[in-house]
């Protein structure tokens, strides 16, 4: 199996977090107008755990922030 660099890792890992804000924006606005969602804040923060824990363990060599 191909493994990712650290520069793969950190735009996927960045990617994930830019989706989580905008989709977190999303459902609390549709939540203020008194919708109701298929997904949560709480699980998609938990999805991008994760997802980022696994892009982690395919990466060579770990980004250290």
């Amino acid at each position: 199996m191909k493994k990712l660099n650290g520069q793969e890792a950190w735009f996927i890992k960045e990617g994930l977090q830019v989706l989580l804000k905008e989709w977190s924006n999303d459902i609390n606005e549709h939540e203020a107008t008194g919708g109701r969602g298929i997904f949560t804040v709480p699980y998609l923060e938990m999805m991008i755990k994760e997802i980022t824990s696994k892009v982690d363990s395919i990466t060579l060599k770990k980004h250290v922030q």
